[in-house]
Order: C-alpha cells, then structure tokens, then sequence
C-alpha cells in the first residue's frame, strides 16, 4: 500500500499503468485519461525515462520498459495484499 502514500508514486503506477494495458501511448493521450496537465505528465516522463522505467519507441511515443513494468506488477502485488 505504499505506493498509495506518495502522490508521485501513485501517478507513476497509474502512467505504467496506461503504457502496459495500451502497449505504448503519446504523452497527450495519457494527460487526457488522467486528467493532467500535458507539462505535468512531462515532467513524470522525464522521471520515468531516468529511472529505466520508461523509454521513447520514437519521438512523442512511450513505452515501459521491462523494469518498469516489474515496477508497476510489484507495486499491484503489494496493493492486493
């Protein structure tokens, strides 16, 4: 349940989680589905891409890693305890 502690980490899970279900999405798309600014989504993705968790395809197209989505079933598991 930690994840849901952190407003970070709960936009985190919820962008891996958006990348994993469509296998990959623009940043615009995942503003709209969160109802976030598109500078704020930016600045998740900046983290993200840092992290390993999250890398370009191309230009304006994401995908999670394979670390990030280890992340993201680790952080579900946690949540289902």
């Amino acid at each position: 349940m930690k994840v849901l502690l952190s407003r970070k980490d709960t936009i985190k899970l919820l962008i891996l989680s958006e990348l994993v279900m469509s296998r990959g999405c623009n940043q615009k798309d995942i503003a709209e589905k969160l109802n976030l600014t598109p500078q704020a989504i930016s600045e998740y993705f900046k983290e993200l891409i840092a992290e390993g968790l999250v890398k370009a395809v191309h230009k304006g197209y994401y995908e999670a890693t394979d670390k990030g989505t280890d992340w993201l079933t680790n952080n579900l598991f946690d949540l289902h305890l």
